[in-house]
């Protein structure tokens, strides 16, 4: 849990009768008028709401929904508890009747055919009974047939990407911000300062209880609810981001790759003291060592102003996490925390038991998956395509977990075997095992693609290159488990760059495809059209004839079979001497070739680190440091995530 930040601002439990001032719309300028129209939008597709049918925006606040509302309805109404959001209301809702009251004791009673709470007005108060007695009086409010939309937090959300302070600047206004948790209560809390011109105007404190997915369906339902949906975000189409924390892969997952601020390749691996062979990520433990590797990430790569509070969130996603793949999970979730990407970790016990069917299947009928998969395989090679997965016909698609380590199965000889281990099983035994502990199986690279599947029935799946190229082999495994098979759709990709970079690559002749070329060609490259030798041009004139005649010679002897081998062979190893010639007189100037050697491995390093994407190698964190927060909705808003080309972003 976070550590409360010193004030005493948070101590009144009724925060709410003072918060929600004048200043509200400077301290949360971002909720806009603009930004509620989507929201609104998908309430009225996902609740069918029609204009006969009459409306509550419960908490109203400053009528940012409301403007956009009665578009749709005919009969809304407006409550809040803050007169100062209650004016700013009418200006922007004129048709809503609007009403001043405690949303523990709402006045209607069977009136309303729709309730809406937005923006996260729920949870205001320290007693659970409170917090019970506004769902009772929504549960009231509503006619018979009535339906309640809440707006609400998710707590993991919240704790992976909670900045403890922040500061930002609206108009003439500065705001400083703290946010930390406390866990009894669970509650998370913000305090509030705003200055203008170096004058404190005022400081609020707000703090909303925290309930966990469980806890608030139990709740809604006590208060005479019956809780239909879970939607995740204001999307029709929710995005989910598959953590990778049934992966046992560690010597891939344990290294990183970052680029300094001397323009070259910093690899960290991670070497924890305890044996993490065969660990699935999300028990791969976090050791202090972790901590000096955030450290020199933020020492060697470029920073600004935004260096210590990148290196602090790293370092508190690192002491909340509990597995390597937790904290991934805590670092993604703050880096897309104003998107509608949702995180899933699929070792949860609610995954197993949802992907039990799908296991169960394989079981059931062994190596039938294993065969269809080197079936297609075989006819991607006959297509002139290479196979991405290969698999030893008696490997089973999935893995049983044994004393917490995630090991290989196989099918030999009527019985599955664990090599490792030295366990085997009858069909029926493993049966039992799947059904009894579902938690110890987890598909394997092919399988898993299923089992997503048949956790979201995705209409589409984006993917990096290498993934998108095994799925051309996974269309008969999703006909034998009757499962529909996703759109396959390519992610954008990105790369990187720097106005100094672009000058210098400019300078060198370089385009971003020129740099999949060896170093030293390039080199030569670049100092062909830099060098001002006089000698270069004798060379490059003899070059040209020797290279006419010796192809002449070639084709003249074309008839007389050897004697035109040799000659071609002759022809090559000349023109191999002559580039050596070149070569030579262009590195006659050692100061030069130096320079220009230092400027490729720069733009190199940079651009197409060890002639890979740059993507491929190095983490965002080594543009965080520099560029803060920020930077991520900046790509978000820059990339062409319909082009399949390279996205060239210059920071």
């Amino acid at each position: 849990m976070s550590t409360p930040p010193d004030t005493d601002s948070h101590a009144s439990n009724e925060w709410y009768k003072s918060a929600f001032n004048e200043l509200y719309p400077v301290i949360y300028a971002h909720r806009s008028v603009a930004a509620a129209k989507p929201e609104v939008r998908f309430a009225v597709q996902a609740l069918q709401i029609t204009p006969e049918q009459s409306v509550l925006d419960l908490c109203c606040g400053d009528g940012r929904h409301l403007s956009h509302l009665s578009a749709y309805c005919d009969h809304l109404v407006g409550l809040d508890y803050s007169p100062a959001m209650l004016r700013l209301a009418r200006g922007r809702a004129e048709r809503a009747a609007l009403v001043r009251a405690d949303m523990r004791d709402i006045p209607f009673r069977a009136v309303f055919d729709v309730v809406l709470n937005f923006f996260t007005s729920f949870g205001y108060f320290d007693s659970r009974d409170d917090n019970l007695q506004v769902v009772r009086g929504v549960s009231n409010a509503l006619t018979g047939n009535g339906r309640f939309l809440i707006d609400y937090i998710n707590p993991v959300c919240v704790e992976c990407a909670l900045a403890p302070q922040s500061l930002r600047t609206v108009d003439d206004y500065e705001i400083h911000e703290r946010r930390w948790i406390t866990e009894a209560p669970w509650r998370v809390h913000k305090a509030t300062q705003v200055y203008k011109k170096g004058n404190l105007l005022d400081e609020s404190h707000e703090s909303v209880q925290l309930y966990t997915p469980d806890e608030f369906v139990r709740l809604l339902r006590d208060g005479g609810l019956h809780v239909d949906r879970l939607l995740g975000n204001f999307s029709n189409t929710p995005m989910v981001f598959w953590i990778g924390s049934d992966d046992h892969d560690f010597e891939e997952a344990r290294s990183a790759h970052f680029l300094t601020k001397s323009h070259e390749p910093l690899t960290l691996r991670y070497e924890p003291r305890a044996n993490v062979d065969g660990l699935p990520m999300c028990r791969v433990p976090l050791e202090d060592s972790l901590r000096e590797f955030v450290d020199r990430v933020a020492e060697s790569t470029p920073g600004s102003e935004f260096r210590q509070e990148i290196a602090n969130a790293l370092h508190e996603t690192l002491s909340a996490a509990q597995s390597l793949s937790d904290w991934s999970a805590r670092i993604l979730a703050r880096l897309f925390q104003r998107t509608n990407l949702v995180f899933f970790s699929p070792h949860l016990p609610v995954s197993r038991t949802l992907a039990a069917s799908v296991i169960e299947k394989e079981i059931a009928e062994p190596l039938t998956s294993t065969r269809l998969l080197n079936e297609a395989g075989d006819r991607l090679e006959a297509l002139g395509f290479p196979r991405q997965i290969t698999k030893a016909n008696t490997e089973c698609g999935f893995f049983l977990e044994v004393e917490g380590r995630r090991r290989k199965v196989l099918f030999e000889g009527s019985r599955y075997r664990v090599p490792d281990n030295e366990l085997d099983f009858s069909i029926d035994d493993m049966l039992r095992v799947a059904k009894a502990t579902p938690e110890r199986l987890s598909p394997n690279v092919a399988l898993r693609c299923l089992v997503q599947q048949r956790l979201f029935s995705a209409a589409a799946y984006v993917g990096g290159p290498g993934e998108v190229a095994y799925w051309a082999q996974l269309k008969p495994l999703f006909d034998h488990f009757d499962l529909p098979m996703p759109v396959v759709f390519p992610r954008a990709q990105c790369v990187l760059t720097t106005p100094k970079l672009a000058k210098l690559a400019n300078r060198l002749g370089f385009t971003l495809a020129d740099l999949d070329a060896p170093q030293e060609a390039l080199v030569d490259r670049a100092l062909r059209a830099a060098a001002k030798n006089p000698a270069l041009d004798i060379v490059r004139q003899h070059r040209q004839r020797i290279d006419s005649s010796m192809s002449a010679l070639t084709t003249d002897l074309a008839r007389f079979g050897p004697a035109a081998t040799m000659a071609e062979a002759l022809h090559q190893k000349t023109m191999s001497e002559i580039d050596r010639i070149e070569s030579t007189l262009l590195r006659a100037d050692t100061a030069q070739a130096d320079a220009i050697r230092k400027q490729v491995e720069r733009l190199s390093n940079a651009l197409l680190p060890w002639r890979k994407p740059q993507e491929r190698v190095y983490t965002v964190f080594s543009f965080m440091f520099e560029h803060g927060w920020e930077l991520i909705p900046r790509l978000l808003r820059t990339l062409d995530i319909e082009s399949f080309a390279m996205n060239e972003v210059e920071l």
